[in-house]
């Protein structure tokens, strides 16, 4: 039974990451490395003040 929980909760999480990260590249292709490195840094400002 917990293992299914800890599945239920593990999935999105890493589905978010796995966004993020696709987000990511595409965004180091399109503006190069410096904006993206900005905006990941961005993004973990933000997901850790939350």
């Amino acid at each position: 039974m917990s293992t299914k929980n800890k599945e239920k909760v593990f999935f999105p999480v890493f589905t978010m990451i796995f966004i993020i990260f696709d987000l990511e590249v595409t965004n180091m292709r399109k503006n190069g490395l410096q904006l993206n490195n900005f905006k990941r840094s961005n993004i973990c400002r933000s997901y850790i003040t939350k």
